[in-house]
């Protein structure tokens, strides 16, 4: 009898003791919620500089595209990426330098070809084309290196998941019910969240370059931010075509509740398609980047947003930063890029950003 009141009582501190774990709050200076390859660098640069963080991700695999199977870089001119991701293609020249690592084909017969560039650079030791295990597992080792702690499988409660003080975020709860707070917040997921808090649940991408894979990108990003059924719509330059194709679509699919267009060529066609067929009243619509007309329709309220890549800044700022460098031996960013962007044109904004432009600096 002795024994068994001690086997139940046993249980029964176990079973409190896992509630309490469940219940733990964890706590950093930096939360960052998504699992992609931004996450991954944020949280490896917040370490390095002396600060606790925490990745929680739906994820089980890190690295988002890059470990996901986009392995051919579109890297353009190569003297601009430094700082982390820097690090990321030497390691993955460094991985390729072993024999072992060339298991499908042999050194000699690789091409070396990569996406309007060399794909390995000896003099820089960096290698733009990779395969996915091999993203996965540089990313795997910066986590191992910081002692970055990595919530895995945990989805954010987008109901009620997010606490705030005002309008800062002081904690985010999981579907799990484990809790995460800490100073500052990041979403290092991929696009969509604002559809998503506006209620969307069935949209249309409107791709008019299918292929283009910075386009495409803007496509699975909303597709994954939104959480949703994300149909890409794909159509030609010619804006006649976009129209017709928008309006069969939604006649065809009349419970479509959002829209996302990929620039003003196709957002303007699209805009006048959902009037036609009266349904822009019906329709969340949103669109990346700016054209007169796309701003006087926000500021109008036709349009939700514009997602704003603000070339102004690209072209201005490293201007102003070579100049501080040249007069003042300035650097800025630590090597790490400088954002320029993107920036969000809402109703809140659309009739300053439209007078901006008028000054020609947006």
């Amino acid at each position: 009898m002795r024994r068994l009141l001690r086997s139940f009582l046993i249980v029964i501190i176990a079973g409190l003791n896992a509630v309490a774990g469940a219940a733990q709050v964890q706590k950093a200076d930096v939360v960052i919620y998504g699992g992609t390859c931004a996450a991954v660098t944020a949280a490896v640069q917040v370490e390095r500089m002396g600060k606790s963080v925490i990745i929680v991700c739906p994820e089980r695999h890190l690295g988002g595209m890059s470990s996901g199977g986009l392995g051919f870089t579109d890297v353009g001119d190569k003297s601009v990426i430094g700082g982390l991701s820097r690090e990321f293609y030497h390691r993955i020249w460094r991985h390729y330098q072993e024999p072992s690592a060339w298991r499908w084909q042999q050194r000699e017969a690789f091409g070396n070809r990569g996406q309007g560039t060399a794909a390995v650079d000896l003099d820089k030791r960096t290698m733009w084309v990779f395969e996915p295990h091999v993203a996965e597992r540089v990313f795997e080792d910066f986590i191992a290196e910081h002692k970055i702690p990595v919530y895995r499988d945990e989805w954010l409660d987008r109901q009620s998941g997010v606490r705030k003080d005002g309008p800062r975020i002081v904690s985010i709860t999981m579907l799990s019910g484990q809790t995460f707070s800490g100073r500052v917040f990041l979403d290092a997921s991929y696009e969509g969240d604002l559809m998503a808090a506006a209620g969307v649940t069935k949209a249309i991408c409107v791709n008019q370059e299918v292929g283009n894979v910075a386009l495409d990108l803007r496509c699975e990003g909303f597709t994954a931010g939104l959480g949703g059924a994300v149909e890409v719509l794909s159509v030609s330059m010619d804006p006649t075509e976009i129209g017709n194709a928008v309006k069969a679509y939604l006649s065809a699919n009349p419970d479509t509740d959002g829209v996302l267009t990929l620039g003003p060529s196709a957002a303007e066609p699209t805009m006048a398609a959902l009037e036609e067929i009266e349904m822009l009243d019906q329709v969340t619509f949103g669109t990346f980047d700016l054209s007169p007309g796309v701003l006087q329709a926000i500021d109008e309220g036709k349009m939700l947003f514009a997602i704003d890549q603000q070339q102004y800044l690209q072209g201005y700022l490293p201007v102003v930063l070579l100049y501080l460098y040249k007069t003042n031996l300035n650097t800025v960013g630590g090597g790490l890029p400088v954002y320029t962007g993107p920036g969000f044109v809402t109703k809140d904004n659309a009739a300053a950003v439209i007078d901006l432009s008028a000054q020609g600096t947006r």
